[in-house]
């Protein structure tokens, strides 16, 4: 089990009562430490270990991360990145990532170390500019923007990633990402080179459906880097995810009502279904060959979510968010994590021979 919890973020003013949700300049990052406790939630235990922001990961961040991993005591220690989605304020990326952490912990063994990546995501009153144009230009001020103006400073935090493989051997990098956060890393690895991430999980993947369709061709195979610097994808949606439901139907160039689908869609125009609702678009073509999906509809519901007890599934928690608490996905996640096949992970079961599963109900 780690003993402190960590964040890195390029919001520029990550504590600020009211987040004005603007990115910091260039390839600078923030580096924060919490000392009370693994995978701590609260974000008021979070102390930044530099005055001002930083490309480098100051020497006292990386021996603790260091540190970290060499405990683990494994020939291939685990670091996974996780990277939260849209409307997600400071505290919330750190309440975000503790329950990851702390999930896959409980929930399945995994003893590996969980860190997170804060990005500024703006919030719901920011979905008309989000839907403005594809892709949004790099422009602070809004999600789309901010995520484009976050580009230099991913690059960091590769480099930072590069470091500790450098000092830990064996090192075995992951990273989850959530909604939008899909969209930053999709992003984020077409402008940086050299991730070398081991698995990369999307979950609720608010990007098109063709955007790991091969051969990459114009707007698809959008997410083409995800694949070439990951050893593997997993790709887990469910159909009855109604954030993105509305990502999928109510946003275009010309909002109407009732709510059009018009080919000025947003997000990508040749493909209207989202990655995390439809899933992959089997239908259309090819995928990447180490990509796996997992439909995950027979548990993100809210019918199914409704029975977990509130200790497993807090109230007020959105359907989008399910992943983060749902013990069959945290155990399948765990399971990917940690290298195993994906015809031999629990409760799945195949659809396809094109590495297409189902999540069963069952524990």
């Amino acid at each position: 089990m780690p003993a402190y919890s960590y964040m890195i973020t390029n919001r520029r003013y990550p504590t600020a009562i009211i987040d004005p949700q603007s990115p910091l300049d260039g390839n600078t990052l923030w580096w924060y430490v919490a000392t009370a406790q693994a995978n701590d939630p609260n974000y008021e235990d979070y102390q930044s270990l530099t005055a001002d922001a930083q490309a480098s990961a100051p020497p006292k961040f990386v021996q603790a991360v260091v540190t970290e991993l060499q405990n683990q005591g494994s020939a291939t220690p685990s670091l996974t990145l996780f990277i939260h989605g849209l409307n997600t304020t400071w505290s919330y990326a750190v309440r975000d990532t503790a329950t990851l952490g702390a999930n896959l912990a409980s929930m399945a063994g995994y003893d590996g170390l969980v860190i997170g990546f804060s990005w500024p995501s703006m919030g719901e009153l920011d979905l008309i500019e989000y839907a403005d144009s594809f892709p949004q230009p790099a422009q602070s001020g809004t999600a789309r923007g901010n995520v484009m103006c976050s580009l230099a400073s991913f690059g960091s935090l590769i480099a930072f990633t590069q470091q500790l493989a450098a000092q830990v051997p064996g090192l075995q990098l992951n990273v989850v990402c959530h909604s939008e956060g899909n969209y930053l890393l999709m992003n984020g690895l077409a402008a940086n080179s050299g991730a070398g991430i081991t698995e990369t999980i999307m979950l609720a993947a608010d990007i098109n459906n063709g955007a790991l369709q091969t051969p990459a061709s114009g707007l698809t195979g959008s997410a083409a880097a995800i694949a070439a610097q990951s050893s593997r994808v997993t790709v887990y949606y469910s159909s009855n995810d109604n954030t993105l439901a509305l990502s999928e139907g109510a946003f275009s160039t010309e909002l109407s009502f009732p709510l059009s689908m018009d080919t000025g869609a947003y997000h990508n125009p040749a493909f209207f279904g989202r990655l995390g609702l439809a899933g992959p678009s089997y239908d259309q073509g090819p995928q990447a060959s180490n990509m796996a999906s997992v439909d995950c509809s027979a548990v993100v519901n809210q019918v199914y979510v409704g029975q977990l007890s509130p200790s497993v599934y807090p109230a007020g928690t959105v359907l989008h968010s399910a992943y983060l608490y749902i013990p069959q996905v945290i155990q399948d996640i765990a399971a990917t994590l940690t290298g195993t096949a994906p015809g031999a992970v629990a409760n799945r079961t195949p659809l396809l021979n094109n590495g297409q599963y189902f999540m069963s109900a069952e524990t």
